[in-house]
């Protein structure tokens, strides 16, 4: 036979081995044919023995606990928890799983230790599932023999499965029984014998392992070449190829037009070769027109470097300070004590705005009485007001030693040891009109007095924000041991006149209302600690519809009053405690209310 190949033009020689014949011929300006022929080379020597087919992935997997059922005819999985031996096939999460990694074809098998306590026999289904679901046909039923002449039933019994997988696939086996008496059972060891496992769970790619056969003849010998050209064919057919050129070997070359690459594996045209050449030519006859290197640059201050061109060099300009001119940074700033910094427009602005502003210190305040001090402005002054020994009114203003004083501003106050004197008659000695929403007239006992005497702007008068001219404040109460849910609050507030409280509470049960003890409610001011636990008022519990009981009120603390029913069935009255049944049982629309007077804290 003969093959046709196609080399560079520049090869002029092809050596060939024994027989074979070859003819060069050139086709192009660049290409020679080469034709070789009768390309049987000498026998080659016989093959060797084929290698055995590699080894499969495998695990091999037991466990040794007792696994039981909760409910009978019921789906549950196997696990296992010990690994016996394991490449590429291992146990998952959960531990019922057997996890393959790698695909191919697996055989499954398994075997189960069963026991069966019951007196009658029993059935167990055992199957498959992969990857969560149950294989059709895989299932199988084994029969439990009952436990006789005292002693349990036992049957160990397996099978296997030929199945295959993808890589991360899964299968479990998964049991049901027809009574919970089953179980897979482990057993400790008992002389001689090991223990048993409940449960041994193997699987092994299917897979060819045996030795090979022997190989098959060698072929003939194929042609040589020497080098640029290669060949990678065999004794019918020849495969020749020339090399890559480099600069270290001849071969096979691609041309380029770039001046810029750096390619160590392309060959420039005389296109590109005529680019450098004329670029190179232009930059000598510029060169010889430069600069010569005994050219030198001068400075004078505040410049600084030069030097002659034999080298590159730097000029700078010299930072100003007072005693040189320079470059320098300007500044904003009107506070700066700096003497290398230059002030901006704003800063000489700012100055000079101050300055302008400034008050001459021959400026002079004057005051006549009743205020006292003043004078120029070269010193701190003080001025007071002089209130006098004498202090009465006319109309809206106050008069201080027969000088009349406009009626006082807003947060005006008196010294100490100061009166007011009203002639007799019907004049008003002090009259404070507020304009505002804040208080008119306070009086503090002490620097700090946290119960201060307050006239507010609507002439309410309070202690301590507590109102003492008989008024009523409503307040929210809380519970103890009762729940208002969707109740209502019909009445709950006080008035306080001194230390004095009076309360009055009126609460009207809901559904979702409910009493669970004694009935406490919270005060509005807390109460003296002396109070606790004494009478305090009345009370009244009404069972809607039916009847009304009496009641009193106590302090259960400073803090909460409790309602208590009156117990009529001993000589005398005694007090008992209200609960979810006492008087009554509570329900919705029913009532209690209570009229309370305590003393306050």
């Amino acid at each position: 036979m003969s093959s046709v190949i196609f080399v560079p033009s520049t090869v002029t020689t092809v050596n060939v081995v024994d027989d074979a014949t070859v003819t060069v011929s050139t086709t192009t300006a660049t290409d020679t044919q080469v034709v070789v022929s009768n390309l049987q080379g000498p026998q080659g020597a016989t093959g060797t023995t084929g290698a055995g087919g590699a080894l499969g992935y495998y695990g091999a997997f037991s466990d040794t606990t007792t696994q039981t059922i909760a409910a009978i005819n019921t789906a549950y999985t196997m696990t296992l928890n010990t690994t016996d031996e394991s490449s590429g096939v291992s146990r998952g999460s959960p531990t019922s799983r057997i996890v393959f990694a790698y695909a191919g074809t697996y055989n499954f098998q398994w075997s189960g230790q069963f026991q069966n306590t019951n007196n009658k026999d029993e059935d167990v289904n055992v199957w498959i599932r992969i990857n969560g679901t149950d294989v059709v046909g895989s299932n199988g039923i084994i029969n439990i023999p009952a436990s006789h002449a005292g002693g349990n039933g036992h049957t160990l019994v397996g099978w296997n499965y030929v199945d295959t997988f993808a890589a991360s696939d899964y299968i479990e086996l998964v049991w049901s029984s027809s009574a919970t008496a089953v179980t897979l059972q482990a057993y400790s060891a008992t002389s001689p014998a090991p223990s048993t496992a409940s449960l041994i769970v193997t699987a092994q790619q299917v897979m060819y392992t045996q030795v090979g056969p022997t190989g098959a003849t060698g072929p003939s010998g194929v042609i040589a070449v020497n080098a640029p050209i290669t060949n990678a064919g065999t004794s019918t057919s020849a495969n020749l190829s020339v090399s890559a050129a480099s600069t270290s070997a001849s071969g096979v070359v691609q041309l380029s037009d770039s001046t810029s690459t750096t390619s160590s594996v392309l060959a420039s045209t005389p296109t590109a070769t005529k680019a450098a050449y004329d670029l190179a030519n232009t930059a000598n006859t510029t060169a010889n027109a430069a600069t010569p290197a005994t050219r030198t640059i001068s400075t004078t201050a505040p410049l600084t470097g030069g030097g002659d061109l034999s080298a590159n060099r730097t000029l700078a300009v010299s930072a100003a300070s007072t005693t040189a001119a320079g470059v320098v940074q300007l500044s904003d700033s009107t506070s700066t004590t700096s003497s290398v910094l230059g002030a901006t427009p704003t800063a000489v602005k700012a100055a000079y705005d101050a300055a302008v502003a400034s008050v001459q210190p021959a400026r002079s305040i004057s005051t006549t009485a009743p205020i006292a001090g003043g004078g120029d402005l070269s010193a701190n002054r003080t001025l007071s007001l002089n209130l006098g020994s004498s202090v009465t009114t006319s109309g809206s203003n106050l008069v201080v030693d027969s000088t009349v004083v406009p009626y006082l501003a807003n947060a005006n106050s008196f010294t100490n040891g100061q009166t007011v004197t009203v002639a007799s008659g019907t004049t008003v000695p002090l009259t404070i009109q507020n304009n505002g929403t804040g208080n008119s007239f306070v009086v503090n006992d002490e620097a700090s007095d946290t119960t201060p005497f307050i006239i507010d702007a609507s002439g309410n008068v309070t202690i301590g924000g507590n109102p003492i001219n008989g008024t009523w404040a409503t307040y929210t109460p809380t519970y103890t041991n009762f729940t208002l849910g969707n109740g209502t609050v019909d009445v709950a507030r006080y008035s306080q006149v001194g230390k004095i409280i009076c309360l009055a509470l009126q609460i009207t049960m809901g559904t979702t209302s409910s009493v669970t003890g004694l009935i406490r409610i919270s005060l509005p001011v807390t109460a003296a600690s002396t109070a606790t636990n004494t009478l305090q008022g009345g009370c009244q519990l009404n069972d809607s519809g039916s009847a009304i009981y009496s009641g009193v009120s106590a302090l259960a603390s400073t803090n909460q009053v409790a309602l208590y029913t009156l117990n009529a069935s001993a000589t005398y009255l005694t007090r008992a405690n209200t609960s979810a049944t006492v008087p009554h049982t509570w329900a919705s629309t029913d009532v209690f209310s209570a009229l309370i007077f305590y003393e306050a804290a």
